[in-house]
């Protein structure tokens, strides 16, 4: 009589998820733990019905192979994720990089160029199948003119080819596909892995088919990678090694095959031996009889070894499954659990088989389990998240999967348990990674607002200060200009000119602090165009000879000849950096020379280094304050001394520049022995010609601009009087308002030739009146309009010519500039 015990356990075992025995898995190389750290998850193809290597059921991916990738991404530390779909989609997905890896996939040399394979899971001969009652095909030589179902990938029709064996062929995704297709007689024959095929019809009972004949190759199940994907195949080869040497994978096969189902099949040459044995002694019915009683006898003795056999072996999978699994009655009563049930609750087995599931439960999840248990005996619900109490009272979150069977004539469920206590905790620990990046992001996105809020307070403080001190310079400068255009004593013209270089040293300052800002801001560009540098060098030492002449230094200048003609490059800030190297120069020279020199080695095709130098024989740097000379506010000759005076801002503006130029500053120096400022800047040269500058314009008389008449719209008193000043002294007619709305009524009253608008006034500012009169008709709103304002920004220049004005002028303003822009709108030429 059959035990008991054998049908729950055999069910229970049937379909148990396994986790591996542990098992310290080989260590990874840097490079296979950089490819998991760059690889959130890795992507595995899924046969949906190859079982029992992979298979899926309700969307939930089950088989030997799956549990073993699940073991092997708990050991390694990957996250794995299974998506289903016929091998040979899979094999197009892994081509175009859509998936990481194909799972169940039989190696075959064909693949292998395409493919990196891992070392085989399990090997199984690919075999032929018939129906039960047939006896005319005994392998696969006679499957020739017959139709034939393959389940399985493209190898099994390369061999059938290799192998000469030519009959219909016809591709099945499932073994019932097949079985339905030799009943409906649709085809002869089914080919497959006999696993595979032995375990559909050991699994469902049925015994319409019987595998005849030799195999037609040994299949090997493996797992498929992209080629050159050396790093996951390491990984996986190194799992496999693992669960093979702590027993897991021999576990999971166990667990998933039992006993072989193809033993229990009688083959057709043994079926035929017997009938020709029993032919040979056909002289007497009491032979027949007795044979054919003993080989039943037999039978009967080898199925009760081999039903004891699996009994002893289901038992034993059963009780060492690293799962906790339970048989619960409808009720809840348990009447079955194995040796992980016991240790996970710490019970003993007797105490654990007289409880019910719910006192397992902690009292508040009591009512939640009983929704949970009518849910799974309805066939409703198949897994949930709980806890489980341990016989100390305390609480572990467990993972609980449930199938519904029928035994001994009720149902019963079985309940696998999987402590999740890790998982949980790797959960908490994530989410709480989670926030505290939030948290930095939103302290980052914080500190950057701040940021451009401080950027744009300096950026407003810097226009604001530059406006409000351009104001009262522009009255100095200008009233300076008309002074020294009077006849003064010799003691006078040395006031106007102290007066003069005062004011003038004061722009320089506002300049560079605003030249920072533009840098510093982003605003500053480059605009490259061709330039001569030996004009340049000339133009240097023109402007400069003046100012060494009166310390009695001797200025000389050389453009080496290996320098090109032409050069294309910003010259404008090429000079604003040589002006303030050779200004230094001067400044900290009392005797001696200034030279100024460019060099350049031997050309390229189209570019060229040309290296700037500027020595003196000055007072010299020190060797440990030649980088910080170029620091904003560092002074060359030491904190504190200010002997010479300026802001230290003047090489730092000179750096930022040339490193804008895309090149490099430096200095030599040392105390007492003068110094060399230099820096080299790769630029473009050119063959073509430049034109002769355009010779200035001399000013016009006042008797030639007696007829122009120019409207003044400044509200500053002391702005108004020298802009009046400056244009009477030069022969114009001026009206001045004192803001925007004045200027209205006026224009509309008067005939203008230009007018010269203030941007900041009240009542109305500069860009108001602007676009009023622009919105008038004509010839008003055609009269040429000139900003004259303290605001001296790049953006400040570009929104006046926006708001509809023709040109402008920043404060200070110099008589020249603005003569000269008065009459190139009124169309006065000398």
């Amino acid at each position: 009589m059959a035990n008991p015990f054998h049908k729950p356990v055999l069910l229970a075992c049937a379909t148990a998820l396994s986790a591996a025995a542990p098992a310290a898995a080989a260590p990874l190389s840097p490079r296979e733990a950089t490819y998991l750290e760059e690889h959130e998850e890795i992507v595995f193809a899924v046969p949906p019905a190859y079982a029992p290597f992979a298979f899926t059921t309700r969307k939930q991916f089950s088989g030997m192979d799956v549990e073993l990738i699940h073991w092997m991404a708990t050991e390694m530390g990957f996250m794995a994720r299974f998506e289903a779909m016929p091998t040979e989609q899979a094999i197009d997905q892994l081509k175009e990089g859509r998936i990481d890896a194909i799972v169940s996939i039989s190696y075959s040399e064909k693949l292998d160029d395409d493919f990196d394979f891992s070392q085989p899971l399990k090997s199984a001969p690919v075999s032929l199948f018939i129906r039960s009652d047939r006896n005319d095909i005994a392998g696969f030589q006679d499957l020739e003119d017959a139709n034939a179902a393959v389940l399985g990938s493209s190898r099994i029709l390369d061999e059938l080819v290799r192998q000469g064996i030519r009959c219909g062929i016809r591709f099945i995704s499932s073994p019932q596909e097949g079985e339905a297709l030799i009943a409906a007689g649709e085809v002869d024959a089914l080919v497959g892995n006999e696993l595979v095929l032995q375990h559909y019809l050991y699994s469902t009972g049925k015994g319409t088919l019987k595998t005849v004949g030799d195999p037609l190759f040994i299949d090997r199940a493996c797992i498929a990678v992209a080629e050159g994907n050396s790093p996951l195949r390491t990984i996986l080869n190194k799992g496999i090694d693992s669960a093979q040497n702590s027993g897991t994978l021999n576990k999971i096969h166990a667990k998933w095959l039992g006993s072989d189902p193809s033993g229990t099949l009688i083959s057709s040459r043994t079926v035929l031996m017997v009938v020709l044995i029993a032919a040979g002694v056909v002289f007497t019915i009491l032979l027949l009889i007795l044979f054919w009683n003993r080989r039943l006898r037999l039978s009967v003795e080898r199925h009760t070894r081999l039903y004891a056999e699996s009994e002893r072996r289901l038992r034993s999978i059963f009780e060492n499954s690293p799962d906790a699994v339970l048989l619960i009655e409808e009720d809840g009563q348990i009447s079955a659990a194995n040796g992980m049930a016991c240790e996970l609750t710490g019970i003993k087995k007797p105490d654990l088989l007289a409880k019910s599931m719910y006192d397992l439960l902690p009292p508040g999840m009591v009512e939640d389990a009983r929704s949970h248990m009518r849910k799974w005996f309805t066939g409703e619900l198949t897994q949930c998240e709980s806890k489980i109490m341990d016989a100390l009272r305390s609480a572990h979150p467990v993972e609980m999967t449930g199938t519904l069977h029928r035994i001994n004539g009720k149902e019963t469920l079985q309940l696998h348990i999987r402590d999740i206590s890790m998982r949980k905790e790797a959960e908490q620990r994530m989410a709480q990674a989670r926030r505290m990046a939030e948290e930095a992001h939103a302290m980052s996105e914080q500190a950057r607002q701040i940021a451009e809020q401080t950027s744009k307070a300096k950026s407003e403080f810097l226009a604001n200060m530059s406006h409000d001190i351009r104001i009262p310079l522009n009255g100095i400068l200008g009233m300076t200009q008309l002074l020294m255009d009077t006849a003064m004593t010799e003691e006078q013209q040395t006031c106007a000119d102290t007066i003069m270089q005062s004011s003038s040293g004061l722009l320089k300052i506002i300049n560079h602090i605003l030249d920072l800002s533009k840098i510093e801001a982003g605003q500053m560009e480059v605009c490259a165009s061709p330039f001569s540098p030996r004009s340049l060098c000339t133009k240097l030492c023109t402007t400069f000879q003046t100012a060494s002449a009166q310390k009695g230094l001797d200025l000389r200048c050389v453009c080496e000849p290996d320098v090109p003609e032409l050069v294309i490059g910003d010259e404008g800030l090429i000079e604003q950096v040589l002006v303030n190297l050779i200004g230094n120069a001067i400044k900290f020279t009392d005797r001696g020379f200034v030279d100024i020199s460019i060099e350049a080695p031997p050309c390229s095709s189209d570019r060229c280094d040309l290296t700037f130098r500027v020595t003196d024989t000055g007072i010299g740097i020190e060797a440990e304050r030649h980088e910080t000379v170029f620091e904003k506010y560092k002074q060359i000759n030491g904190a504190g001394k200010h002997l010479n005076g300026g802001t230290g801002l003047g090489l730092a503006i000179c750096r930022q520049l040339v490193e804008l130029m895309g090149g490099h500053i430096a200095v030599e120096s040392a105390p007492g022995q003068g110094a060399t400022f230099y820096f080299t800047l790769n630029l473009q040269w050119t063959a073509q010609k430049i034109p002769p500058p355009a010779k200035k314009p001399e000013e016009l008389s006042a008797a030639e601009n007696a007829n122009v008449h120019v409207l003044l719209v400044e509200d500053n008193r002391i702005n108004q009087n020298v802009a009046i000043a400056m244009l009477h002294k030069a022969g114009f007619r001026v009206t001045a308002v004192n803001n925007g709305q004045d200027a209205l009524e006026r224009v509309q009253k008067d005939s203008f030739d230009v007018v010269l608008m203030d941007c900041q006034m009240p009542v109305m500012d500069g860009y108001e009146a602007t676009r009023r009169i622009r919105a008038m008709k004509e010839p008003v709103c055609r009269i040429p309009i000139i900003a004259v304002t303290a605001y001296a920004l790049k953006t400040d220049r570009q929104r006046c010519l926006d708001e509809g004005m023709d040109d402008y002028l920043s404060k200070p303003v110099s008589r020249h500039e603005l003569i000269a822009l008065l009459n190139k709108y009124t169309g006065k030429t000398s």
